[in-house]
């Protein structure tokens, strides 16, 4: 089971960009609970007094939406190809950078 205690700064990015690639296939209490929880960074009393349902009700949703990202994510492989991509870019600027200066 996925835990929704986020110690890095790191795992907080991944789980934004997965957010981002997979969101869609949330459900709208899922994706309000994700942006307020790990974009908004409200606590779960927070969420649970601004959607009027339990703490216990927010920290499900969460891991379910945690699971069907991370889940998603492992069968589509889209924030490897995504980060490939990126470095690609990251490259190629540098090089660009190189040539033009040269």
């Amino acid at each position: 089971m996925l835990s929704i205690n986020v110690s890095s700064e790191e795992e907080r990015v991944k789980i934004g960009l997965l957010l981002d690639l997979y969101g869609n296939i949330l459900t709208e209490k899922q994706k309000q609970t994700m942006d307020l929880y790990f974009q908004q960074d409200y606590s779960l009393s927070e969420i649970s007094e601004q959607l009027s349902i339990t703490r216990q009700a927010v920290r499900d949703s969460l891991l379910r939406a945690e699971t069907t990202l991370f889940d998603t994510d492992a069968r589509l492989g889209l924030l490897e190809k995504f980060n490939n991509m990126r470095q690609a870019l990251v490259v190629s600027y540098e090089n660009a950078a190189y040539v033009k200066d040269f």
